[in-house]
């Protein structure tokens, strides 16, 4: 068992980039390199983070928003966490903050304006945690330098409209064992003599058994009450409003890569059966069904009315 939480920046305080040829910015965050202001240094700080000093992290990745891009080509930058127990904001000159061992080196093709640019940071998120001086609730921020990326490819994203976001999933405790229980046997609903009843061969159908009928619709069917295609913005949550008083069953497909695929969808890291890229998350509480995707891609999703909470 493990529990994922995605953290947002909140203010211009939490953005800065540093070119090679000229000063430090603030209030956006840009990666790779320009010809105007050189190779860039790009930090993003997220504040309050609510994990225990010492926790172990089996997941987190660093999802830096394109609002902006430069030219086509190769990016190739490095992401290291700043090695401090509380990162205070970005002002004054933030680029000599120590940084951690651990690094993710990516050289990929630039992203589209508006997608995301995304660096795995279990390493240095776990690196940051078992500092001796981290505290629940203090920020953790990340600088991502250039590495010799293409002539003038580059993506920046402002503290303004959508935004990068962390997202960390916590490994459950080691000595975490659910309590055993038990299950009572289901109650069916009651026969009622109506529907559609085929029994067996040389047995009435009004007189027939649970055992000796072969088909019968007289019990309750679980139903779609809804269903819908959605043309979802990468990281915006999509809010479906049900109408239901309960929290009901769902299931919602991606079409990525050439496959339809089936949410929730995740590796850890691990190679993607189908190749088909495309992540996402669907949960349902008692008044919405909630759909996330890294991706700006239709999603088709389907509500059921549970028959016991029917009526």
């Amino acid at each position: 068992m493990a529990n994922e939480d995605s953290y947002n920046t909140s203010n211009s305080d939490n953005y800065a980039y540093q070119g090679s040829i000229g000063g430090n910015s603030y209030g956006t965050c840009a990666l790779g390199t320009s010809t105007v202001l050189g190779a860039f240094k790009g930090m993003i700080r997220f504040p309050s983070i609510p994990i225990n000093q010492g926790v172990s992290v089996n997941y987190a990745v660093l999802y830096f928003y394109a609002s902006n891009v430069g030219d086509s080509g190769v990016m190739r930058t490095i992401c290291y966490g700043i090695d401090e127990d509380n990162t205070a904001v970005l002002t004054g000159d933030p680029f000599g903050r120590p940084k951690t061992s651990a690094s993710t080196t990516i050289s990929d093709t630039r992203p589209n304006q508006d997608a995301y640019e995304d660096y795995i940071v279990t390493n240095q998120v776990n690196e940051i945690l078992a500092r001796g001086g981290w505290s629940n609730g203090n920020a953790m921020a990340f600088i991502i330098e250039d590495n010799s990326s293409d002539s003038n490819v580059w993506i920046s994203d402002p503290s303004s409209g959508a935004e990068s976001y962390l997202l960390i999933r916590v490994s459950a405790e080691p000595n975490f064992f659910p309590t055993p229980g038990s299950i009572a046997v289901p109650t069916f609903p009651a026969s009622v003599n109506y529907g559609l009843k085929i029994s067996i061969p040389g047995i009435d159908v009004k007189d027939a058994t649970e055992a000796q009928l072969l088909l019968t619709t007289r019990k309750k069917e679980y139903k779609i009450i809804s269903q819908g295609n959605e043309n979802l913005t990468a990281g915006v949550e999509k809010t479906i409003a049900h109408g239901l008083s309960y929290a009901p069953a769902h299931l919602a497909y991606v079409e990525s890569g050439g496959y339809r695929l089936k949410l929730n969808r995740d590796f850890l890291g691990a190679t993607d059966p189908v190749a088909g890229g495309a992540q996402g998350y669907i949960g349902a509480d008692t008044t919405n069904v909630r759909i996330i995707i890294d991706q700006n891609k239709n999603v088709y999703y389907y509500i059921f009315i549970d028959p016991l909470n029917e009526g």
